[in-house]
């Protein structure tokens, strides 16, 4: 059974009023020294989205670069950024470049801490296209998954981008087994661990891939059933299991299932439901999960809930799970794509799409203590 939280624990951090300024805050937000980096998936100068700041405290937010599109820049930022220690940006758009009409195969891009951006690879297609997750590791390579492209078979790849511009190619997928459309990475431990939201047994994969030899095993292969359907991104405990969330599958609610909580243990390839969505509770989870020292885990369905806008939620380690926000759609935004990080406060952050104004919102969230 779901619990909820009172309406006071939620605020309305920042709220997309203009689309000029950008609309739909697509992403998991990057909290750092007080402020929230994220990126809209429109709007802006150019229309193509933007990359932005918001301030915690006072709520300001700073245009940090507008996306140009094709051909020169990229387009439809869907990533989220990650961040060096020099506090240079850096993330892809899931189109733009040069090549791929009508509109580009994406880029790879950098965004220093005044602002310039950098493109650092355009996809033509047969390397990849519809780039999504980027990590980096502490040599300063980046990996990424990208969700179509690649030959011979155009089911996505994983590759390697070095400081130097170079890109390799680790793995091209082929539906079968190893999966199809990866959208996320996980870098822990010299290994990659991702997912594949098509292919395997039908419903997505799991998978680990060593990032200096490109040897990749799979980690569990999903039915589209009772175990989940399309599994999106997820963390881990540090101690070999990873968590995540299934876009659909479990108890064929409204005939495709509203999504599951899942954990794989990456020793044995075992994964455990740890919940099933039903609509009421939420639905159709995209978004990675945040984990905090107790074991909690925390995340955001893209429907579902009271007014069917979306939720917040908490999963604690009983397999407990405690609604936190019902979004309304109204000025609190509605349909919170990119799920929700853990500020140093404690304190949660999170993105909606939509809302009263349309163009979305940044908001936070107090944790409940016992």
């Amino acid at each position: 059974m779901a619990h909820a939280v009172q309406a006071q624990d939620f605020k309305v951090l920042y709220k997309f009023t203009d689309s000029n300024i950008g609309w739909g805050p697509v992403a998991q937000m990057l909290v750092h020294s007080g402020s929230l980096y994220g990126v809209t998936a429109g709007g802006g100068t150019s229309g193509w989205g933007t990359v932005f700041q918001v301030d915690i405290g006072t709520g300001q937010e700073t245009v940090l670069h507008d996306f140009a599109g094709q051909p020169s820049d990229g387009l439809d930022p869907w990533a989220a950024l990650i961040r060096d220690p020099a506090g240079n940006l850096y993330g892809a758009t899931n189109n733009g470049g040069p090549t791929g009409p009508p509109y580009g195969n994406g880029i790879v891009f950098k965004v220093d801490s005044f602002g310039t951006e950098t493109v650092l690879h355009y996809f033509t297609g047969s390397d990849g296209a519809n780039p999504y997750g980027i990590v980096r590791d502490t040599a300063g390579n980046l990996y990424g998954a990208a969700a179509g492209g690649g030959d011979p078979d155009g089911q996505g790849t994983v590759f390697k981008l070095d400081a130097a511009g170079n890109l390799t190619t680790l793995h091209y997928f082929t539906d079968s087994p190893d999966g199809a459309t990866p959208e996320f990475l996980l870098l822990e431990k010299d290994s990659l661990y991702g997912t594949t939201v098509n292919g395997g047994a039908g419903g997505g994969t799991v998978f680990k891939l060593n990032p200096g030899s490109g040897e990749m095993a799979l980690l569990y292969s999903f039915t589209g059933g009772a175990d989940g359907d399309a599994p999106c991104a997820f963390t881990s405990d540090g101690a070999g299991n990873l968590y995540g969330v299934t876009l659909y599958g479990g108890n064929q609610f409204a005939g495709s299932g509203a999504g599951v909580v899942f954990m794989v243990n990456v020793a044995t390839g075992h994964e455990t439901v740890l919940h099933t969505f039903t609509g009421p509770d939420g639905a159709n989870p995209y978004a990675g999960l945040v984990r905090d020292a107790q074991g909690n885990l925390y995340g955001t369905t893209r429907a579902g809930g009271l007014y069917n806008q979306g939720t917040v939620f908490q999963l604690n380690p009983s397999g407990a799970l405690t609604v936190l926000h019902h979004f309304t759609g109204g000025i609190d935004g509605s349909y919170p794509n990119g799920g929700v990080v853990l500020g140093p406060n404690g304190n949660l952050y999170g993105a909606a799409m939509g809302g009263k104004h349309g163009f979305g919102t940044i908001y936070g969230i107090v944790i409940p203590r016992e």
